[in-house]
């Protein structure tokens, strides 16, 4: 049973370095079986939210983010009219690019135990702040262009887990 948990520990550890996806493998005593939670991370806007029968959600609409010389690649093969020619831009202006290749918005439950964690603009910046559920659904009402500002979330078993707010220059 130890060689069958440390084999199944190492293919965690390979999928949760692999991006994307992760896995999360836990034993019951009771039962000495494993049973892995499929965590999916996705980068989105966030919509909405909206409290239904007690309970939390979002309406995500999945984005691609990319940086560096990817962002360079992939704004080049979205560039219209301000690339060409000469004068035309060559890269991204702020080494980001998003693309929103399919607008499609999901509904999704944020868990009741989810992680909120979002870059403060003050006098000065105050990085990865954790805020509890109902401190981050203020915050989120209290601008306007907050649909417009990407977040990295984390999704296990259909639930949103965490929430992570990516900071725009």
């Amino acid at each position: 049973m130890n060689k069958m948990l440390s084999f199944l520990l190492i293919i965690a550890s390979l999928l949760v370095t692999s991006g994307g996806v992760s896995a999360e493998i836990t034993t019951t005593s009771k039962q000495n079986s494993l049973k892995v939670a499929h965590v999916e991370k996705e980068t989105t806007y966030i919509k909405s939210l909206q409290i239904k029968q007690g309970k939390l959600f979002g309406n995500f609409d999945y984005i691609q983010w990319y940086t560096g010389k990817k962002a360079d690649q992939e704004f080049l093969k979205d560039c219209k009219e301000e690339c060409k020619g000469k004068d035309g831009l060559k890269h991204v202006p702020d080494d980001y690019y998003i693309r929103n290749a399919n607008p499609k918005i999901r509904t999704l439950l944020i868990s009741d135990k989810a992680k909120f964690i979002v870059q403060l603009r003050s006098s000065e910046m105050k990085w990865n702040t954790i805020l509890s559920k109902q401190e981050f659904i203020k915050y989120f009402h209290s601008k306007s262009y907050f649909t417009n500002i990407p977040y990295h979330i984390e999704i296990k078993n259909g639930v949103v887990t965490k929430l992570t707010e990516q900071y725009i220059p």
